[in-house]
């Protein structure tokens, strides 16, 4: 075959940050979508028509657009001809209706497992933490990791549903749908129903951070804090996620568990080569925190000291942890007693209220 191909004006939407000057060089061609995002006519450029396609593409701020050279597609009856276009809502091409890569790319290596909708859901939403409550598109598509055709596609519908909500700069943020999805999820409901009276009792007595976690898998999450005012800057916060072994909550948590879990748990740490601590000083750190009912744990609090005690059911094993966050200095053992009756007393509730 010779020749060169169709020409295409083509989006990187990795790279497009939706400002619109191409639409307004060259509106013949290009249009926005509601979101002010490009929507390109798909016909194959005509001779005329590539000076001012290269044009547009050379004044990108973000160099999202090329001019790309596309092979017809030759039908099974042998005659050449090009794609269907996509369909058209209005005057302009649907953006949905793009295809997410363009066709150059190389082909997705089989190997490779292709994310759900239900798994792209999940990304879109853990592309959020404390430090970003707020993204535009362009940085939840990079944050997710996901296209950014496919983010807005799923944007949009998640707005619709209440998942996601958007401001007046037409920013992102998690929507008031997901949050009270989470207030119903058992393992968290129940146990902070229970242990908050008496989280609230144990914070008016001693006036230090208290704060209840519960794991998941290897990691602990925090589920409920009380903190003294003032104090919206210290961790952990809720929601955060930590690994079992680095906080009290979760070495609390960790102690208890069945010995086949902590076995895997501490292979884990000796295939990562860890050494703070090592497999063997968490072992013995786990027997002592099961002898006396407590953890002490300073790894990310330092020079505080954290001390947890773990919330378990009739078969021992955790429903959850509470932990206080005492300062540099504070003797140990009186508030290890402290935070293990406290923990002992929504144990017992919990059991009388059904639960665990």
């Amino acid at each position: 075959m010779t020749g060169r191909g169709e020409q295409r004006l083509e989006i990187d939407w990795t790279m497009c940050d939706g400002h619109g000057l191409c639409a307004r060089l060259w509106p013949e061609r290009v249009g926005l979508d509601e979101w002010g995002f490009p929507v390109i006519d798909p016909r194959p450029l005509a001779p005329a028509e590539e000076p001012d396609a290269r044009r547009v593409a050379a004044v990108c701020p973000r160099l999202a657009l090329r001019v790309e050279s596309r092979w017809p597609f030759r039908t099974a009856e042998g005659t050449v001809g090009s794609p269907p276009p996509p369909r058209k809502h209005g005057s302009v091409t649907a953006l949905t209706e793009q295809p997410e890569t363009p066709a150059t790319d190389p082909p997705v290596e089989e190997h490779r497992p292709r994310r759900s909708s239900l798994g792209r859901v999940h990304q879109l939403l853990s592309a959020f933490d404390y430090e970003h409550t707020t993204l535009t598109l362009s940085q939840l598509s990079r944050r997710a990791g996901l296209p950014l055709s496919t983010t807005h596609r799923m944007v949009a519908e998640m707005v619709e549903l209440g998942m996601l909500e958007r401001d007046r700069d037409n920013d992102i943020s998690i929507g008031v749908a997901v949050w009270r999805f989470g207030l119903l999820t058992p393992r968290t409901y129940g146990v902070q129903r229970v242990a908050l009276p008496f989280m609230q009792d144990l914070y008016a007595t001693t006036g230090l951070p208290v704060h209840l976690g519960i794991q998941q898998r290897d990691e602990v999450t925090v589920v409920e804090s009380l903190r003294p005012r003032g104090g919206g800057a210290e961790k952990p916060r809720i929601g955060q996620r930590d690994p079992l072994h680095e906080v009290a909550v979760g070495t609390a948590i960790l102690a208890f568990t069945t010995p086949a879990f902590q076995e895997h748990y501490l292979h884990g740490l000796e295939r990562r080569g860890a050494t703070d601590p090592s497999a063997i000083t968490l072992r013995r750190e786990l027997a002592r925190i099961r002898a006396e009912g407590y953890a002490v744990n300073t790894r990310r609090t330092a020079p505080r000291i954290a001390i947890g005690a773990p919330v378990l059911d009739r078969r021992g094993r955790p429903l959850g942890a509470l932990s206080l966050i005492l300062p540099e200095g504070t003797a140990e053992t009186p508030y290890g007693h402290v935070i293990r009756n406290t923990a002992r007393a929504v144990q017992r509730t919990a059991w009388e209220q059904g639960l665990g």
